[in-house]
């Protein structure tokens, strides 16, 4: 028996089979039930996005010898889904635009079904019917013969005449999404005991960009060379991709300035057939992983590379340099010097704050107990003194909202059984009985026992953790500033896109 490919072997025989377009089969179900089928069926949407199967299982449910729902074990149900039913028409509007191949079609919507209860009509990339063809389908589109059935599918939908677009039940059929496609691609793998790598069908799931059959045709070639296992080195192969490792590892080398290992990958992904549009891509697209992770609070070993605002200023290189690539020698000398561009433009200590807690710089005004059972002793000078409420709190593993309302606090208080915070009455906006209550199961996690935590409203507090950070952060601004004021290579960048410091201008927070 010939090779059956997935998106035929596994197209979805019934309305409950359909991924990702809960809206459009469940009118269609609700019409199906009540016998309420609107006789034109116009369905748009992307390749692959299940215009046709959704005919086909119209289809199915109108001539069901066991209807509504199609039974898939009468003869109706199986002919339709071998594509021999004879009252089902599929059309490639396409290769028939012309009126004369119209008019022949139209001859036939008045007989009587052979041997169903309807005839199906599907009418594949209607928007390539001539203007005449239109004007000889519009009549039949408006009175329709009880025993046919219209479905109207493309993926252009504003080529439709309105004049036909007015006598169809319209619905657009939405692309998938990227989890869809591949948890779909997991269980075809899980049930068929393939073995698979999750970056692999990411991978497959990304270059779908939507249709499910294009995720299923990468598969299938995916499956002609590693049957056995679906590997991210195959996969990134086959898709001319780069793995994100080696995209992390070239991140890595810009932050470095290392332009021999720079050059050393692109030589190596030159090998690999990679095209370099697609690696400047994926940088990207990192980049953009990057700056959410580092909003978010999230911390990993590329967030720590740049600061914040620094990133965006990569980010706008990478867009610059790809615009550039069509004026470039060559495409790869194009991204390699967008590249090299970054790393020279990246000053080498720009770093991003660590995560773990800093040193005030803030003079002790007031007493800070510590967080042991020996209280701390407060400084006799204006030296910076470590602050253990700001150490604690990064440690929490607080919410947003919980961080803010910590952030604005100072430990005032502490015994064994009990703690107590002040928070600037300026923040107690921030205060509710909920917050204190969570805030107080977080120290009870992190300290290991139990205590009772009460906040207290006081006067301005200069020694909070966000005081803190902001003080640290300001210096650290200062620091990078004063780097890149004396930075010859930003000098010269600065010249050559005509721009002034301000526009660049780098946060260190």
């Amino acid at each position: 028996m010939s090779y059956i490919v997935l998106a035929r072997r596994l197209r979805p025989q019934t309305l409950d089979d359909v991924i990702g377009q809960p809206l459009v089969t469940q009118a269609i179900k609700n019409a199906l039930e009540s016998n309420t089928l609107h006789p034109v069926y116009l369905l748009t949407g992307t390749r692959g996005v299940g215009k046709t199967t959704i005919a086909r299982i119209i289809a199915k449910s109108l001539n069901c010898e066991n209807g509504p729902t199609p039974c898939l074990k009468c003869d109706s149900c199986l002919m339709i889904q071998d594509g021999r039913y004879p009252d089902m028409y599929e059309i490639d509007a396409a290769s028939r635009t012309k009126v004369e191949d119209t008019r022949e079609i139209l001859d036939q919507v008045q007989y009587m079904p052979q041997t169903g209860k309807k005839k199906v009509y599907l009418i594949d990339e209607v928007h390539m019917l001539s203007q005449h063809s239109f004007n000889a389908l519009l009549k039949t589109l408006e009175e329709p013969p009880e025993h046919v059935q219209f479905v109207l599918a493309t993926t252009e939908p504003e080529k439709i005449p309105k004049t036909i677009l007015s006598r169809c039940l319209h619905f657009n059929l939405q692309p998938l999404s990227l989890p869809q496609i591949q948890e779909h691609i997991h269980n075809i793998l899980s049930n068929d005991g393939i073995k698979y790598d999750t970056q692999a069908t990411e991978l497959i799931a990304e270059a779908a960009d939507g249709s499910m059959r294009d995720a299923l045709s990468l598969l299938d070639q995916c499956l002609a060379i590693s049957p056995k296992h679906i590997s991210e080195s195959v996969t990134s192969s086959l898709l001319s991709t780069i793995p994100s490792a080696q995209v992390e590892l070239l991140l890595k080398a810009v932050h470095a300035r290392d332009i021999d290992e720079i050059e050393s990958i692109c030589n190596t992904l030159e090998n690999n057939n990679i095209d370099f549009r697609t690696l400047l891509k994926q940088v990207s697209e990192k980049l953009i992983n990057i700056s959410i992770d580092q909003l978010r609070g999230k911390t990993s070993e590329l967030t720590q590379l740049w600061p914040e605002s620094y990133v965006q200023v990569l980010y706008r290189m990478l867009m610059q340099g790809m615009s550039d690539l069509e004026y470039s020698p060559s495409v790869k000398l194009g991204a390699l010097m967008c590249l090299i561009r970054m790393a020279a433009f990246s000053p080498s200590n720009a770093k991003a704050p660590s995560p773990s807690p800093v040193t005030s710089t803030i003079p002790q005004t007031t007493k800070q107990p510590a967080v042991t059972s020996t209280q701390s002793k407060p400084s006799e000078d204006t030296q910076p003194i470590p602050s253990e409420w700001s150490e604690i709190v990064p440690k929490l593993g607080l919410s947003p909202m919980l961080k803010n309302l910590a952030d604005h606090t100072t430990l005032a208080d502490q015994t064994d059984t009990a703690w107590v915070l002040n928070l600037d009455s300026s923040h107690k906006h921030l205060l509710s009985d909920q917050g204190i209550k969570k805030l107080e199961e977080k120290i009870i996690a992190f300290l290991g026992t139990s205590i009772k935590l009460t906040i207290e409203l006081c006067d301005k507090q200069s020694h909070t953790p966000a005081a803190i950070q902001e003080a640290q952060t300001n210096q650290n601004n200062d620091k990078a500033r004063a780097e890149l004021n004396n930075d010859p290579v930003l000098s010269q960048l600065l010249s050559e896109f005509n721009v002034s410091q301000e526009d660049v201008e780098v946060s260190a927070d």
